[in-house]
């Protein structure tokens, strides 16, 4: 078996424990800003959510009936900017999950509404419970914040 070079693995070291930080990083702030939210850390997605070409972070959460989607701008930093977008759970209204055991995955943008325009080469965020259809979430550039729809 061969061994790989101790030169080989300070990099891939740092690599791992700089994305480690990120994360745990994007977690953390989101927790100061949004103290009312218990986050779900193991939610967490990265992606170019913003089309600006650096990672933005994204990650589910609950605030008392509301299930929360809470996205930081990357890199993670506390002069960043946060969004959140909040979503009922159960009910009859059009804007609400049918179940708390909602996910949250990155997707390629595609049927968008006509009026939205999202930056070519940004992903938008699916949100799902498998019980409903999905929100997508994106990037609306025109009102510098995230919307979603739903089919």
């Amino acid at each position: 078996m061969r061994r790989a070079s101790p030169a080989l693995l300070v990099p891939l070291l740092l690599a791992g424990c700089t994305a480690w930080g990120e994360r745990s990083s994007a977690v953390h702030e989101l927790a100061l800003r949004e103290p009312a939210v218990a986050w779900q850390a193991g939610s967490l997605v990265r992606g170019d959510l913003d089309g600006d070409g650096a990672g933005d972070y994204a990650l589910a959460g609950r605030k008392g009936e509301l299930f929360v989607v809470g996205i930081l701008q990357g890199p993670p930093a506390k002069a960043g900017r946060h969004w959140t977008l909040e979503f009922p759970i159960g009910g009859e209204d059009q804007d609400a999950l049918c179940s708390p055991a909602a996910r949250l995955r990155l997707e390629e943008l595609e049927g968008v509404p006509p009026e939205a325009t999202p930056p070519a080469g940004n992903r938008g965020l699916a949100l799902h419970d498998e019980r409903c259809d999905a929100f997508h979430i994106y990037w609306d550039p025109a009102k510098k914040s995230f919307a979603y729809w739903r089919l």
